[in-house]
């Protein structure tokens, strides 16, 4: 009385059809079978009705999805909730390593002939698998391209993206059951939190800085305009070093953001507060961080104006200009990526130079945040901890999860405070056995 199956005489191969209509979604299910024969007609309508029948009684979409079309509404639906403010949704950047991530999962349900398989007849233990098959492809992109050494993290980032996507959208807006929900199997990842980023120690931030100083501006063949570029770079280099910011935070700083300390303060004419707004803020809180850069900036505007640029040292304008006339007339601030690109370049040249050797380390931009934690943690034991974190804008567990490493270090007179009057008993002891 509900379902009918019918032969469709319009078309060339008359095959049979079911037909019913869904009074929980409003709307009429047809469904070609795909066959001549009556028998087999009946047997795949009575498969479908009572397969599409209980779906639907459980609130399930009739309408089916591919994974690309999957994808597709995920990505729309994200893409309402970008924001510029961190944890107030997804800011583009986090947007657009989502979507890259994704195109794992798309490739992953290609290799398996499932590309135009409808989600929820995809077998769930598909998902399972996903993980060691990213671990074997070979890397396409950044600093390890054409090898196969992504990092189980990196892989497990991929697994929850694709998570996520099925979740939010599959699941939440009932296109598919539970039970056809896909299960994923994340890769072991080592719980040591130490930065992933290569960085300096203090003495190899002064061997390279003073390369920079005396060396770097003064390469043969090089024109007037690089002299400057050069210049400039040297004082961002150390700015990036001694104030802790992330680089977002660090290359989107205005000079209205920046002020003085008070004359009270031991640091006034060395220190200056640079306020960070909830926009350029990773955590999306907005802070003041203190840093000993008053010289570099001043030495920033110095050569601004060798190249005919006045600052106003109120104004809206970025601090780290692209130093090209039509990057200082528009305000155009320089980019992550050019940064990080010159500072590969410097440390190839100053290894060459013989200035410093840093092994197999390779610098990037947050080379200079781990550097500056770390220092302070080692050099300056009497700071507060609160302190710290609230200048870099962070977490207290955070530094002791990530920086861990440190602690024996700036500890090493207490772990060995009283050990030394054992020495000569040590000694001894392998005296007698040498005996």
């Amino acid at each position: 009385e509900k379902v009918f199956i019918y032969r469709d005489n319009r078309t060339k191969t008359r095959n049979y059809y079911v037909e019913w209509y869904d009074y929980k979604n409003r709307k009429k299910i047809v469904q070609g079978l795909k066959t001549t024969h009556r028998e087999t007609a009946w047997t795949k309508a009575d498969e479908i009705w009572k397969n599409q029948y209980g779906r639907s009684i459980l609130g399930i979409k009739a309408k089916s999805l591919t994974t690309k079309e999957l994808m597709h509404k995920y990505e729309n639906e994200r893409r309402k909730e970008i924001s510029n403010i961190p944890n107030t949704g997804i800011t583009p950047k986090s947007f657009d390593a989502m979507v890259t991530r994704l195109k794992h999962w798309a490739n992953y349900i290609e290799s398996q002939g499932l590309k135009n398989t409808p989600i929820e007849n995809i077998d769930p233990d598909v998902g399972v698998g996903f993980g060691k098959w990213i671990k074997a492809q070979e890397v396409t992109t950044g600093r390890k391209k054409g090898n196969k050494q992504r990092s189980n993290g990196t892989i497990n980032e991929c697994i929850g993206a694709a998570e996520k996507m099925y979740k939010d959208i599959a699941l939440d807006m009932k296109y598919i059951t539970p039970n056809e929900m896909p299960r994923f199997k994340r890769l072991k990842v080592q719980r040591d939190k130490a930065p992933r980023r290569d960085i300096l120690m203090r003495d190899e931030f002064e061997q390279i800085s003073k390369w920079m100083k005396e060396k770097y501006p003064f390469q043969k063949g090089i024109s007037q305009k690089e002299y400057y570029k050069r210049r400039v770079y040297n004082l961002t280099f150390t700015i990036q070093m001694l104030s802790g910011m992330r680089p977002k935070e660090m290359i989107e700083t205005r000079w209205s953001d920046i002020s003085s300390v008070s004359k009270d303060k031991k640091g006034y004419g060395r220190d200056v507060i640079i306020h960070i707004d909830a926009e350029r803020a990773k955590t999306g809180i907005t802070r003041d961080t203190v840093a000993p850069i008053a010289q570099q900036l001043e030495g920033i505007q110095r050569w601004y104006k060798e190249l005919g640029h006045e600052v106003d040292p109120n104004s809206n304008e970025y601090v780290f200009l692209v130093m090209t006339n039509n990057g200082m007339e528009k305000n155009k601030h320089i980019s992550a990526k050019s940064m990080n690109d010159r500072l590969k370049k410097i440390q190839k040249d100053a290894k060459a130079d013989g200035a410093v050797d840093l092994g197999n380390r390779e610098l990037s931009n947050y080379s200079a945040r781990h550097y500056y934690i770390t220092d302070q943690l080692l050099n300056n034991p009497s700071l507060n901890m609160g302190v710290l974190t609230r200048n870099v804008g962070t977490s207290t567990t955070y530094i002791d999860e990530t920086y861990s490493h440190v602690v024996p270090l700036m500890k090493s007179d207490e772990i060995t405070h009283n050990l030394g009057r054992h020495e000569s008993t040590i000694v001894e002891n392998i005296i007698r056995k040498v005996g």
